[in-house]
């Protein structure tokens, strides 16, 4: 007769705890994987604290001071400079980051149940259905990304959740 020996908790979290001190390492060894964790980082700061932080409101327009704020270049007082309607850029920025950030997180939260759902129902059926799923995958996969967004958006009405709804289907 076979024995099992069961490990006590506490080795498993530790097995645990070593396989992310690996993962770290072996990032942390990577230039790249460096700067995109940087990058990553910063961005979702950016998109948490940026509207608390902008120095103007990003939608206002003032009207008043239109013709003095309209177009200007970068400088102390705006870094990234004004639009067209005198609305400084970089306060645009900020704010646009938490859309940003808010919409991956939608079209992951979307777009991973489904693809996850699709590959085991084809994965585990096989054969007609799972030529059926890929023939589908194939022809999505045949378009460009931004032209079946367009499509799809076009078919709901104009909004931020419908971009999100197309780019994420």
């Amino acid at each position: 007769m076979s024995r099992l020996r069961v490990l006590p908790s506490s080795k498993l979290n530790s097995r645990k705890i070593s396989e992310l001190n690996l993962m770290f390492k072996v990032l942390m060894r990577s230039p790249t994987g460096i700067i995109g964790l940087i990058l990553t980082i910063s961005f979702i700061m950016i998109g948490i604290i940026g509207p608390y932080v902008a120095p103007y409101d990003p939608i206002l327009i003032d009207f008043s001071k239109m013709d003095k704020l309209r177009l200007l270049p970068p400088s102390l007082d705006h870094p990234f400079g004004t639009d067209e309607f005198g609305r400084d850029i970089f306060s645009r920025v900020l704010s646009g980051a938490r859309v940003s950030l808010l919409a991956a997180i939608v079209v992951l939260s979307i777009s991973i149940p489904i693809g996850l759902a699709l590959g085991l129902i084809a994965g585990y059926y096989g054969g007609i259905v799972d030529e059926v799923i890929m023939r589908i995958t194939d022809i999505f996969l045949a378009f460009p990304g931004l032209v079946l967004a367009i499509a799809f958006s076009a078919a709901f009405k104009p909004g931020i959740w419908s971009a999100i709804l197309a780019v994420s289907l």
